[in-house]
C-alpha cells in the first residue's frame, strides 16, 4: 500500500511539473514577470495571437482587446481550416513607443511569411500593466450576428 501511494505522489508531482505549463483550454500559461515595457508586451502579445494561443493574447488585452480575440478565434476556430495553417511568425524589426501619461502609441515595422509591414498598436495601463487596444481599424472587428447571418447565406448556397 505504502508502494502504491509513493507511485500515486510521484505521478502527481510529474503531471503538474512541466517544462510548458498549460490552462484548461491547453494554452500556455505566463508564469514569468509581467513585462514593464510596451515594446515587450507587443512582442508577447504577438507572439501568443501568431500561435493562436489566445487565452494567453487576453493576459495583455484590455477589455476591448480581448473581445476582439474572442471574435479572432471565434472566426479561426469556425474557418474549417487545419489551425497549423493559420500559424504566423512575427518578427519584431523595428518598434517605437511614445508614451504619454497611461496610453502608449507604438508604431511598429514587423515581418511575417507574407513579408513587411507597418502596424500600430495602441497600450493602456490598466492596474499599473501595459495592455493592448483593440485595433481601431481592423476587417475583424463585424458585429457577431453579421458574421451568423455570413454563415447562413452560404449553407443556402
Amino acid at each position: 500500500m505504502r508502494n502504491l501511494l509513493l507511485l500515486f505522489s510521484l505521478l502527481m508531482l510529474f503531471t503538474y511539473c512541466t517544462d510548458d505549463p498549460v490552462d484548461e483550454s491547453g494554452e500556455e500559461t505566463v508564469l514569468d514577470s509581467y513585462p514593464n515595457q510596451p515594446a515587450e508586451v507587443i512582442r508577447r502579445y504577438q507572439a501568443s495571437i501568431d500561435s493562436n494561443h489566445f487565452l494567453q493574447a487576453k493576459l495583455y488585452s484590455t477589455l476591448s482587446g480581448q473581445a476582439w480575440i474572442d471574435t479572432l478565434s471565434k472566426i479561426i476556430n469556425s474557418s474549417g481550416e487545419d489551425l497549423d495553417s493559420t500559424l504566423l511568425q512575427t518578427q519584431f524589426l523595428q518598434i517605437d513607443c511614445q508614451i504619454q501619461q497611461d496610453t502608449a502609441l507604438c508604431n511598429c515595422l514587423a515581418e511575417d511569411q507574407d513579408g513587411k509591414y507597418e502596424m500600430t498598436y495602441t497600450l493602456l495601463k490598466v492596474d499599473e500593466k501595459w495592455k493592448v487596444e483593440a485595433p481601431e481599424e481592423d476587417d475583424l472587428w463585424i458585429d457577431e450576428q453579421m458574421i451568423q447571418d455570413m454563415i447562413q447565406q452560404f449553407m443556402k448556397e
